[in-house]
């Protein structure tokens, strides 16, 4: 298995990721996404501020395959678009409570919305130096 990229992810969609085994990563629609296809093999890391940079020694990791990718206008209509999730009113509120605390409605509506549909690989592990 080849791992294609390492994406960083917030503590909070990588338990979920972890508990129900597959999960909905949303993105901006931006141009390093591009290279990213259906089948592909990603790495996520533990993300423990949202804003770091590099992984912590501490910071869990997980593979996963990326099983659909969805391109969206904005992050609602993401959500109308995914098939594989029933987002109710809560979890959209929830989704979007998160969403906003890293993007901008103006970024979002700038860039547009992406969602890597994948399925977890494996168990989570640390990276050993």
């Amino acid at each position: 298995m080849e791992i294609k990229k390492h994406i960083q992810s917030t503590t909070g969609p990588l338990e979920e990721l972890l508990e129900k085994g597959e999960n909905l990563d949303f993105r901006l629609d931006e141009p390093n996404w591009e290279s990213l296809e259906v089948g592909d093999y990603i790495q996520y890391w533990e993300d423990f501020s949202g804003w770091d940079t590099e992984p912590r020694n501490d910071a869990r990791r997980v593979n996963a395959q990326i099983i659909d990718i969805i391109h969206a206008s904005d992050f609602e209509d993401l959500m109308e678009k995914c098939k594989q999730i029933d987002f109710d009113e809560e979890s959209k509120n929830d989704t979007f409570a998160h969403l906003r605390k890293y993007w901008s409605e103006e970024a979002e509506q700038n860039t547009g919305a992406l969602g890597l549909y994948v399925r977890k690989i494996g168990k989570p592990f640390y990276k050993t130096w």
